[in-house]
């Protein structure tokens, strides 16, 4: 018979079983042994949530790689350089947004009033 229990070391908790039931199914049904275990930093991962917690999560691992979600930017900093330039020559904030392709509040969010004068 198998054991459930992980195995750690130091900082690193290694799960060699799983259970991937639910309900009832639990009793009925056994662990499933893992192809390659898991590892998991105890230190980094307080809770022991494992697979569930924040470290392991996709936009967290893509912000460690210097990726950050949403949608692109509208205003580049070409845009933002262009508008100051607009503004610059007495343009109308409507004549830039529409030039620019963005809105007024866009436009006022990336050159507020105290950069225009």
């Amino acid at each position: 018979m198998e054991t459930s229990s992980p195995f750690r070391a130091g900082r690193w908790k290694v799960v060699f079983l799983e259970q991937n039931h639910e309900g009832l199914d639990i009793w009925r049904l056994g662990f499933e042994k893992l192809r390659v275990p898991k590892m998991f930093d105890i230190l980094a991962d307080s809770f022991e949530r494992g697979d569930m917690s924040m470290l392991y999560d996709s936009e967290e691992c893509a912000r460690c790689l210097g990726r950050v979600g949403g949608r692109k930017r509208r205003m580049t900093d070409g845009k933002v350089q262009a508008a100051r330039k607009l503004f610059a020559s007495g343009t109308a904030p409507l004549e830039v947004a529409h030039s620019l392709g963005v809105s007024v509040p866009t436009l006022y969010r990336w050159v507020p009033a105290s950069s225009r004068t």
